[in-house]
């Protein structure tokens, strides 16, 4: 039997994720939570959320192999002009604007359940939306451009 993530663990990560205090605190609705697959992380989770301003894409990608588990968040541009960038990573505004590591779920691999781990990590990350560049990104008053490393992917 292959193993993976099925669609219904998406599910529940959406509901999960519905539940977060940043959710909530910025009027954002769940829109969809589906499997996705990548040839180098492979199977994934990304649970979309909008406020009529933004979408706020928070993906779970599960350990595999040597890969870390990794949860990532994108927040992007819905009345963004043409030509305009459309999205920014959380993580690369806290490495570009705080000169801080980015925290990661990994600090918390040693606690076997999903949901707790989840909900600490998530916990590390709302600080970062109190910032005034992101909520106003977020809030639909001026977006944010923040650059993207593109690292090896280039």
């Amino acid at each position: 039997m292959k193993k993976g993530i099925k669609t219904s663990q998406c599910d529940e990560l959406g509901c999960f994720f519905s539940d977060w205090e940043i959710i909530r605190k910025f009027g954002f609705k769940l829109i969809s939570s589906e499997k996705e697959f990548s040839t180098i992380l492979g199977e994934y989770c990304v649970s979309t959320f909008s406020n009529e301003n933004v979408y706020l894409k928070v993906r779970y990608y599960p350990k595999k192999g040597s890969l870390n588990e990794v949860v990532g968040l994108s927040v992007v541009n819905l009345k963004a002009e043409k030509g305009e960038k459309k999205f920014f990573l959380l993580q690369s505004y806290v490495e570009a604007n705080r000169r801080e590591d980015y925290p990661s779920i990994d600090a918390y691999k040693e606690i076997d359940n999903l949901w707790t781990r989840l909900n600490l990590y998530l916990k590390d990350l709302e600080k970062y939306f109190s910032d005034k560049p992101i909520k106003d990104a977020i809030e639909g008053r001026k977006w944010l451009h923040v650059p993207f490393d593109w690292g090896p992917y280039k």
